[in-house]
């Protein structure tokens, strides 16, 4: 486990970030390399492509689509491999057997921070 942070550190980095619920509505791999680009849907048009780097523990990374889940969609756009991921994904950590995969039930588009 990691260790505890004040409760008025928590607050200070979650003003900070916003976290919403998202829909993959396209995975697409990402050529000689260890990432995939999702296209996520935020509701009211707000479409976000996020690159990551999850796709080796899924034999079938299409089957993401479909799914929702949560999104750091506050990050400022970085280019990687030539492709601008414009948010973060919130995988939970499969205890040593890679990312688990954390879907929620809502509308998407709906602030979680």
């Amino acid at each position: 486990m990691k260790p505890n942070i004040q409760f008025a550190e928590f607050a200070d980095i979650s003003a900070k970030l916003e976290i919403k619920l998202g829909l993959i509505t396209k995975v697409e791999d990402v050529a000689k390399s260890k990432l995939m680009k999702l296209t996520v849907d935020f509701g009211d048009g707000a479409v976000k492509a996020c690159l990551t780097n999850i796709k080796a523990n899924f034999a079938e990374p299409q089957a993401l689509v479909g799914y929702k889940m949560l999104f750091v969609t506050n990050l400022e756009p970085v280019e990687m491999k030539g492709i601008l991921s414009e948010c973060m994904i919130m995988p939970g950590t499969g205890f040593g057997k890679g990312p688990l995969i954390l879907t929620c039930n809502g509308e998407i588009g709906t602030s979680i921070i």
